[in-house]
């Protein structure tokens, strides 16, 4: 009887001990994505950064940064893409009227994800290439001032 005892215990343990290596698994799955959805923002942002020293004016879309400064097609499709929604990144670019001439303020945000993730944060990327993820709220705020500053820079 202690024998079965014994064993029973040997195998509730191994299980758990199997269990509690799965389970970081699973937590810790989706921070990969994360950081890949923030690198990606981070790479657009640099590659704006090029786009202007080498143009001298701000591209219209994040698709003007390619074959210009991004020369690979395929490379460019898969950085313009959240791994986590599996959609394009929305930028500044579509609420200018025209290229602007005049680079962006490093607290402008230039890119973020289309839609928010599971638990409602946004990645974002401002134009000094420094990203984070926020909440819809400062999200919101974030967008709001972005565009104002933009606002101001093409009415000069």
């Amino acid at each position: 009887m202690k024998i079965i005892i014994n064993i029973m215990i040997i195998a509730v343990l191994l299980v758990l001990i199997l269990i509690g290596l799965r389970v970081p698994m699973f937590v810790f799955n989706k921070q990969p994505l994360g950081l890949k959805c923030r690198n990606n923002l981070k790479q657009l942002a640099t590659a704006t950064q090029y786009y202007f020293d080498e143009k001298g004016e701000c591209p219209q879309s994040i698709s003007q940064l390619c074959p210009d400064v991004i020369t690979d097609e395929e490379a460019m499709e898969k950085l313009s893409v959240c791994p986590f929604s599996e959609t394009s990144y929305r930028s500044i670019f579509e609420f200018l009227d025209h290229p602007l001439k005049v680079e962006f303020p490093a607290d402008v945000m230039i890119a973020w994800d289309m839609k928010p993730h599971k638990d409602g944060s946004f990645n974002v990327v401002f134009a000094d290439t420094y990203s984070e993820s926020v909440d819809e709220a400062r999200f919101w705020k974030l967008l709001t001032q972005s565009i104002r500053k933009i606002q101001k820079l093409e009415d000069k």
